[in-house]
């Protein structure tokens, strides 16, 4: 499994994430931020069933796929304000994805897991936007409660779950300021290798 090439496909932090000055990181072959012209979101992913299998990336490797950062900071909380439970959402979004990961594992794609969201930054969170303040705590609150059913379900359902979240955050679920770029990506790789060993370990348990 190690000696496979793994893709990256999703949001900004499927290209981010696994970059540290311009350079990608050597475990990853590729990786490939979808945007038009802004970033996809969880939802699109699940509402549209995307079958990532069609951008032809061999069927024989690792695909990743990196989404919900945007739905934690700008779509829950105004779902919930449009009358939604939290829960409903919640499993909604992660049931859909889950489906769409699934369903490119059916179409060919032997090897399919998931990235963890991100840590948010606290204090790097811009005032124009909701997630400053107590809004802040409600993203964090989000981030870690949507990780837990990302890794509950990928074990169910026997996907790979890339766990970079629980590695970078501080106890209260913001990421630690010095693995920050300053904005809201990691800058750093140091303990990628720990996190992958982790994610194939846990893989072969599951097969």
């Amino acid at each position: 499994m190690d000696k496979l090439p793994i893709f990256t496909i999703g949001d900004s932090h499927a290209v981010w994430s696994f970059t540290l000055e311009g350079k990608r990181w050597d475990r990853i072959t590729y990786c490939l931020r979808i945007a038009e012209p802004y970033s996809w979101t969880m939802h699109r992913v699940g509402r549209d069933s995307v079958d990532f299998t069609s951008i032809g990336f061999p069927t024989d490797s690792i695909m990743l796929l990196s989404f919900g950062w945007i739905d934690v900071h700008y779509h829950i909380e105004k779902q919930i304000k449009k009358g939604r439970d939290e829960d409903e959402i919640m499993n909604t979004l992660i049931n859909n994805y889950i489906a769409v990961a699934v369903g490119n594992r059916s179409l060919g794609q032997k090897h399919i897991g998931l990235l963890s969201i991100i840590p948010t930054v606290r204090s790097q969170c811009d005032p124009s936007n909701p997630t400053t303040g107590s809004a802040a705590d409600l993203c964090i609150y989000y981030t870690a409660k949507m990780n837990a059913l990302l890794k509950q379900r990928c074990q169910e359902n026997k996907l790979l779950y890339l766990n970079l979240y629980d590695t970078y955050r501080n106890e209260d679920g913001s990421m630690k300021e010095e693995f920050s770029d300053g904005n809201i990506h990691l800058k750093t790789l140091k303990y990628h290798d720990q996190c992958f060993d982790e994610m194939l370990a846990s893989y072969a348990c599951l097969k």
